[in-house]
């Protein structure tokens, strides 16, 4: 149990210098936006826009994504100096706009494609017997377990929460660097309209 331990004892960092997730056990490249960030909001809290117009006024408000938990918020940062963009994104980590308030990094693509990080993210065991195994990576990064996959029983869908010390990226990284899991990686929203679902996320997900 305590080698377990240690080796969930990993400290995820936001805006990490190498910034990728894991796919088919391969490292997939990703840029951070410098321009922009996503702040989530509870859903049954203080809304994204409540957070923009009493909080942060002088971001440039782009357009909002909703789920069933949060509300994600995508802001420009464009108004600041280049300079100061990347510092004022690490600064919003570090500064909390609402007591319940996510800030996340948006990412691109090598097809320069937007990716909005959400809060979620996806873990496969290697079997069932490794359940207890979720339990403990949810009670070390300080995540809420959301469900079981009922067709693909080894696949569960976690949450980050205000409280979680890095992002989805981080986290799922971490996770699956471990080596006690089969897979583990975050949830992006596409084309700027919805987050991409448990479902079709898992679709090409597998291994």
């Amino acid at each position: 149990m305590l080698c377990i331990s240690s080796a969930l004892c990993i400290s995820p960092t936001l805006f990490a210098q190498e910034a990728y997730y894991y796919y088919d056990g391969e490292k997939v490249p990703l840029e951070v936006n410098h321009n922009k960030v996503s702040i989530l909001t509870p859903k049954n809290g203080n809304t994204a826009d409540k957070v923009f117009a009493s909080k942060q006024s002088s971001y440039d408000y782009e357009y909002t994504i909703q789920d069933n938990r949060f509300e994600h918020m995508v802001v420009n940062l464009a108004s600041w100096s280049s300079a100061q963009n990347k510092n004022g994104m690490v600064a919003l980590t570090k500064r909390p706009i609402d007591e319940e308030a996510i800030v996340l990094p948006i990412y691109q693509d090598e097809q320069f494609e937007e990716l909005v990080l959400t809060n979620s993210l996806y873990v496969r065991l290697k079997q069932e017997q490794d359940g207890f195994l979720l339990d403990s990576i949810a009670k070390v990064y300080k995540l809420d377990i959301v469900d079981t996959n009922e067709w693909m029983p080894l696949w569960h869908t976690l949450s980050i929460t205000p409280q979680s010390q890095g992002s989805s990226l981080d986290i799922a990284n971490a996770i699956f660097e471990t080596g006690l899991f089969a897979s583990a990686f975050p949830d992006f929203a596409f084309d700027m309209i919805e987050s991409a679902s448990t479902t079709d996320e898992l679709s090409w997900g597998i291994e």
